[in-house]
């Protein structure tokens, strides 16, 4: 009697976890997770823009990534969408509706797995930040086309940062910004209801702490990272942070992951961290694993790319890292993890 007890309650505990459809970036394994990445090996690089000056990208699950960046001719913006061949890294691009889509300060952009983005930026006149959503209209051929129109949404001294996970038809989107060295975030949750689109966006909150630059990353388990220049120390932090229902986050203690400037973070939905930054503009990355709120990190890697401005965006498999060259064009690298 005990045996089939046992054997109807272990077949329960199997159909019970089957059941789980949250969205993920690839990787379900978020309790699972022991293991820690050692690093990144790229396989490729490309030019991918000779305009701009300050540039931002993110990939998703289906390898699809966007790329956003400002040029020195009247802080136009450039926009492109485009798809990474995981195997050798090669790029194969789309058409936009606009590739010209608006102008102001540096833009920073997310794009989930549903193919929907949304753009952040500062104006180029003002304190207000502005918000544009967008769509990934056709994956065969891939045509992106962003709103005619942008939405204020907050205001600061420096550029804002973006993130969201991959609810559908509901999704978060988190984002981050420093106003006069002390660091605030904000949150909207993004709603289509019968072909409707609705931002409804939080209150905007400082956080304890203080710094320069942030950059922010959600996970669909509704944890986020967040990485930030120290004030005048010459080092880059990392806090953790908890997302609640009400879009409040409750953010840890930040420690030093190294030495340099312009950070950028991914947080996947097992805890996996893949971090950049640059140290007297030598591109530098650092992989590591949160688990149990602890960070554990690889070594600080050093690569032979020199540049400022780094952005970098991950999946389950492929890495993605631009930045601006020391020429003045900017770089399209494609890496795969090492384990």
């Amino acid at each position: 009697m005990m045996k089939k007890f046992y054997t109807i309650l272990f077949l329960f505990l199997i159909i019970s976890c089957s059941k789980d459809d949250s969205s993920s970036d690839g990787n379900n394994s978020f309790l699972l997770n022991t293991t820690k990445i050692k690093g990144i090996n790229f396989i490729s690089e490309k030019v991918i823009d000779e305009r701009s000056i300050q540039v931002n990208t993110d990939i998703n699950s289906k390898n699809e990534f966007i790329f956003v960046g400002k040029t020195d001719v009247a802080n136009i913006f450039i926009l492109q969408i485009g798809k990474v061949n995981p195997s050798n890294g090669a790029l194969s691009f789309g058409n936009v509706n606009n590739i010209n889509y608006d102008y102001g300060n540096p833009p920073s952009v997310q794009l989930n797995n549903w193919g929907r983005a949304i753009e952040v930026h500062k104006s180029n006149s003002s304190s207000n930040y502005y918000y544009r959503g967008g769509n990934i209209t056709s994956e065969n051929p891939l045509f992106f086309e962003f709103d005619d129109d942008n939405h204020r949404f907050d205001g600061g001294s420096g550029p804002p940062s973006v993130s969201a996970n991959d609810g559908n038809p509901y999704f978060d989107i988190l984002t981050v910004h420093e106003n006069h060295t002390k660091i605030y975030y904000k949150a909207c949750k993004f709603i289509l209801d019968d072909g409707k689109e609705t931002y409804n966006w939080r209150d905007s909150y400082k956080t304890p702490l203080l710094g320069r630059k942030p950059r922010v990353s959600i996970n669909n388990n509704h944890l986020t990272v967040m990485v930030f220049e120290g004030l005048n120390d010459g080092k880059v932090y990392i806090v953790k942070g908890d997302f609640q229902i009400n879009g409040v986050v409750n953010w840890g203690k930040p420690e030093v992951f190294g030495t340099g400037n312009e950070p950028d973070v991914h947080l996947s939905d097992n805890g996996d961290i893949v971090s950049v930054f640059q140290q007297n503009k030598s591109i530098k990355t650092r992989t590591g694993l949160l688990s149990n709120s602890i960070f554990q990190w690889s070594p600080i890697e050093s690569t032979s790319f020199i540049g400022t401005n780094p952005s970098i965006s991950a999946n389950f498999e492929t890495v993605i890292l631009t930045y601006n060259g020391s020429t003045g064009v900017n770089w399209f690298h494609v890496g795969k993890f090492k384990y």
